[in-house]
């Protein structure tokens, strides 16, 4: 018997998993004790 689907669509279990990255990246950053990276990927970040 298979397993039922989680996802949709393959978008839907991509999205999810760029959400969850996400939120692991924001976690370590936080746990490191360091500040969130800039929203716009080309301005530089504080020096760390």
């Amino acid at each position: 018997m298979p397993q039922p689907r989680k996802y949709e669509t393959r978008a839907q279990q991509q999205s999810a998993y760029r959400q969850r990255r996400i939120a692991s990246e924001k976690e370590l950053l936080s746990q490191k004790g360091l500040p969130a990276l800039p929203a716009i990927p080309t301005m530089p970040g504080n020096a760390r």
